[in-house]
């Protein structure tokens, strides 16, 4: 199986909360782990925003970065190039999607022909997924 992590559920590998069990099982469970380029600048910015609302202790968030670090060497990344940035802002418009959650979805379909599963907790990126016939963890 193959799955793609987008930032909300890859945040839940390295920060305890709700859904944290899944993400692991999700990983756990895959042949490969596939995310975007785009995804490490978010979830550094989630980390960060943690600290800073006082959600992450200082250490916490040091420890999640290493983490986020080691489990970024393991994922095989797709690239946010002239293509995907297009079919990106043409889902932006089909499904009303932020940029970034487009750009998450573009990239899922670049691997398409390999059957990904979508792990992610964002609704409106989950439910664009379905629509585009996309597998979507947690379901």
């Amino acid at each position: 199986m193959i799955v793609y992590f987008e930032t909300s559920a890859l945040f839940k590998l390295f920060v305890q909360e709700p859904g944290s069990d899944v993400a692991a099982a999700l990983w756990d469970g895959a042949d490969a782990v596939v995310t975007g380029r785009i995804t490490y600048p978010e979830a550094r910015a989630a980390l960060a925003s943690g600290e800073r609302m006082r959600r992450l202790t200082p250490t916490l968030h040091r420890r999640a970065k290493h983490q986020l670090e080691q489990l970024w060497d393991e994922m095989r990344v797709v690239e946010l190039d002239a293509s995907v940035s297009r079919t990106a802002s043409e889902l932006a418009e089909r499904y009303g999607l932020r940029g970034y959650d487009a750009v998450h979805l573009a990239a899922v379909l670049v691997i398409r022909e390999d059957a990904p599963l979508l792990a992610t907790w964002d609704a409106e990126l989950a439910t664009a997924a379905n629509l585009a016939d996309i597998a979507v963890a947690p379901g």
